[in-house]
């Protein structure tokens, strides 16, 4: 049977030559996606967190923006309402995956079901 599944190679050959390299389908990819974000911000004070991406309830605590030491939560009401009935949390802080401008973020998790959400 995997005689049938013989492929002619020069339509192969062909069909890769045609395409773009993979380094440049990357770019292509990268750029498409990051077309849809918002500018970053280049300083604190210009973060703002009054416009449409931050009305809902996620943004949970903002300490303003003149501070010096700025601090932003943000998380769900069932997420609140978890942590409120969980006996145990769990805390990671982690600097590699803090945002620009941030030196560090806090991941708070809680066990649920025997799990850790």
């Amino acid at each position: 049977m995997y005689a049938m599944c013989i492929v002619d190679t020069a339509q192969v050959h062909s069909t890769l030559v045609e395409m773009p390299l993979p380094a440049v389908i990357n770019k292509l990819l990268r750029n498409h996606r990051v077309a849809r974000y918002l500018a970053a911000p280049k300083s604190l004070a210009q973060l703002s967190t009054t416009d449409e991406w931050t009305t809902t309830s996620f943004l949970v605590f903002n300490n303003g923006a003149d501070v010096k030491l700025r601090v932003l939560i943000f998380a769900t009401n069932e997420c609140l309402q978890h942590l409120g009935t969980s006996k145990n949390w769990f805390m990671d802080r982690n600097f590699v995956m803090a945002p620009p401008l941030f030196v560090h973020m806090i991941i708070i998790q809680l066990t649920m079901n025997l799990f850790v959400h």
